[in-house]
């Protein structure tokens, strides 16, 4: 709660919680630019290589030093969360079951 920012340059996750926990506490995030982290994050963080630790730089250096950058990756990533509600998980796994059971 304290942060600045959320850096979250994985690898690998499976699912990238960190991110939309950031995002959740109206903090700005980078992280990187492929798989579940890149689509977690949506529009709402700065994408970056994990592999390159210029690119992160530069992406931390952005938003520490740009006011509004950082702001529209706060906004951005409160609208992100909105779709990890658990009501809107849930509606749409509902959604799922009532399709697969029409289907059988």
């Amino acid at each position: 709660r304290r942060c600045d920012l959320v850096v979250f340059a994985s690898l690998y996750e499976g699912f990238g919680l960190p991110i939309i926990e950031g995002q959740a506490l109206g903090r700005p995030v980078v992280t990187s630019n492929f798989g579940a982290m890149a689509e977690a994050a949506g529009d709402g963080a700065a994408l970056v290589d994990p592999m390159d630790p210029a690119a992160i730089r530069a992406a931390v250096t952005k938003i520490l030093g740009d006011d509004g950058y950082c702001d529209h990756l706060i906004e951005a990533g409160f609208r992100n969360v909105a779709k990890y509600q658990p009501a809107v998980v849930a509606s749409q796994y509902a959604a799922i079951y009532a399709e697969v059971a029409a289907a059988h």
